[in-house]
């Protein structure tokens, strides 16, 4: 195959595998999805008094996202965070570059929604134990055990697309982050309301503090990281 070809065919590729960026629109206890670019209908929504409450993203499958930092000393960071992360996901994960991915993709994930990624691997061990095809009986599939019907308010509404690394993760971060937000910031509820939703209980079913309580020690004991 001739050198100019090869290079058109893998521009294709890359297009194919980019990901179409949406904004989540919160108009009261309704949300919308609008494709960025359709700045009419952005308008109108927040014309309406809706607010934008995050982003989601039709995830195809390919490598892990590409990180980049301000500077080398945030890199720096970085690589040792994500190298003890990596090392402590040993005997879950014992193959070396599925963990760099992994860990690689939990990190972009999180911070794109503003979340700590050490309560995302907290997160992922209750829910999951780090099982890509964990499928719970209430249909909440993959690492962070994302409901199935999230793959169609706020995907394509194909739930085998929850069992992909990347996607999952977008979708679960996505819903953690807006219930963040709804709760103004206050994590034990976002946590509670997530893991609620997870097992296919009411929010205020009293198991749910033990559960919140529960991941929390699950993050002091395997994932809080100190420089």
């Amino acid at each position: 195959m001739k050198r100019g070809v090869a290079l058109v065919l893998l521009a294709c590729w890359a297009g194919m595998a980019s990901s179409q960026q949406m904004s989540i629109f919160k108009c009261g206890n309704e949300y919308s999805n609008v494709p960025d670019g359709d700045a009419a209908r952005a308008d109108m929504l927040i014309a309406r008094g809706c607010v934008r409450a995050g982003m989601t993203t039709d995830v195809v499958a390919g490598p892990a996202p590409a990180v980049e930092f301000p500077d080398s000393a945030s890199r720096s960071a970085y690589l040792r965070w994500s190298a003890a992360m990596a090392d402590r996901l040993r005997n879950v994960m014992p193959d070396a570059p599925t963990r760099r991915e992994f860990v690689q993709t939990v990190w972009f994930e999180s911070k794109r929604q503003g979340l700590d990624p050490t309560i995302a691997l907290a997160l992922i061990e209750q829910t999951s134990n780090f099982r890509r095809f964990f499928m719970s009986d209430t249909n909440s599939r993959g690492y962070m055990a994302v409901p199935a019907e999230w793959a169609k308010r706020i995907g394509d509404g194909d739930v085998a697309k929850l069992f992909h690394l990347q996607t999952n993760l977008r979708f679960g971060t996505v819903v953690l982050s807006r219930y963040a937000s709804d709760a103004n910031g206050d994590m034990h509820v976002a946590l509670g309301r997530y893991l609620a939703e997870s097992k296919g209980i009411p929010a205020k079913d009293p198991r749910v503090s033990n559960m919140v309580a529960r991941l929390f020690a699950l993050h002091a004991e395997n994932w809080k990281y100190v420089e």
